[in-house]
């Protein structure tokens, strides 16, 4: 009997967590893949996961959270990027875009705890300021490192956020999260500025009842403040444009999943505006006895991205073999399934089915 856990980490607020992105549940019931060790044979995770009419619905439901996701940064078990809650849906939930948000308007909202303006520009608060509550009891400590130029908010600047059980949207965080900053225009966040950093996720765990997930990895994150509201933020594992390729581990006890070659980008004009997403990378799990790819091939958009599933956008998800899913949003309703098991190019199944058909998939793994 499969393990029930609880997958989503969505809509968590504060907290630099970048995650994402998954895609294979139900065939975890179809293949027998899930567990590292499945009927006491050794699953190679590494293996691309073949993907077919049996799996497709459950593969899609994940990938779609992932995409989603990828703003929706993920659930471990399936990890990252996650839709938003439906009524009386529970579960652990963490959302990479918006914690990579979170994790900078904590630094940038430090000014009125005594930053001073030096020609327009942040100053660095010397001594660092005392532990900052978290909504729901805890507390965030904040640590800086200062380079040069010396007592500036700067290139090069980086700041610890140690989460001290720190209790936000319902988690429980404890551990670190270093934020690098690599560069700054402007003065952020008015219109027109922006901050590109790196987030180093140091062994921070999430708690939610008796799930606990650890995260560790890096993201380099770009936040750019378009103005009336809205805010483009783009997030990759690849470092140092492409230079450095990183990843994003998530574990549950003895599951695990791996997002690598992974790049988001969300747009959203606030509050309840339209959001645009992309996303694409390569999720390895246990919890699917496998690797997939995942690439947004026509942007997911519509309003209120806490609220609304999309009603637009094409995810194309590959598999052994080329095999393929492609999941067309047909309205905020209605998603087709199309099927590509023998990895020919020809789509030779459609399956009908719904946004709340493929959660329901993505609750049962």
């Amino acid at each position: 009997m499969k393990k029930q856990r609880n997958k989503f980490i969505e809509n968590l607020r504060y907290l630099g967590l970048v995650c994402v992105s998954v895609i294979g549940l139900m065939c975890i019931v179809a293949t027998g893949g899930g567990d590292d060790e499945e009927d006491g044979v050794p699953v190679d995770t590494s293996q691309p996961l073949g993907l077919s009419a049996s799996n497709a619905l459950g593969v899609s439901g994940l990938t779609v959270n992932t995409a989603e996701g990828g703003i929706t940064a993920g659930s471990i078990p399936t990890v990252v990027f996650a839709s938003a809650d439906s009524p009386g849906e529970s579960g652990l939930k963490f959302n990479v875009v918006r914690a990579a948000r979170d994790a900078l308007d904590r630094v940038l909202a430090m000014e009125p705890q005594g930053w001073q303006s030096l020609g327009g520009v942040r100053a660095v608060p010397v001594p660092t300021p005392s532990p900052v509550a978290c909504t729901g009891g805890g507390d965030v400590t904040t640590t800086w490192t200062d380079r040069a130029p010396f007592n500036v908010l700067s290139d090069n600047d980086s700041v610890s956020l140690f989460h001290s059980g720190c209790i936000e949207q319902g988690l429980t965080l404890n551990g670190e999260v270093i934020l690098g900053i690599l560069s700054i225009v402007g003065d952020p966040p008015a219109a027109g500025t922006g901050v590109t950093f790196r987030l180093n996720f140091n062994s921070l765990t999430a708690t939610d009842g008796p799930s606990v997930v650890d995260v560790s990895g890096n993201l380099d994150v770009t936040v750019s403040f378009l103005g009336m509201g809205a805010v483009l933020t783009a997030a990759t594992t690849e470092l140092d444009n492409g230079a450095i390729s990183s990843s994003l581990y998530f574990s549950e006890v003895e599951d695990f999943s791996v997002l690598t070659f992974f790049t988001v980008s969300f747009e959203e004009t606030t509050p309840g505006g339209n959001f645009f997403l992309t996303a694409a990378g390569t999720l390895r799990s246990s919890y699917i006895g496998g690797t997939v790819d995942f690439e947004t091939t026509t942007t997911l958009e519509r309003t209120d991205f806490d609220t609304n599933d999309p009603d637009a956008g094409v995810i194309v998800i590959t598999g052994a073999g080329n095999s393929k899913v492609r999941l067309r949003v047909i309205n905020s309703t209605t998603v087709e399934l199309d099927v590509d098991a023998d990895g020919d190019g020809n789509y030779e199944t459609t399956i009908p089915t719904s946004w709340a058909a493929l959660e329901a998939a993505v609750n049962s793994l």
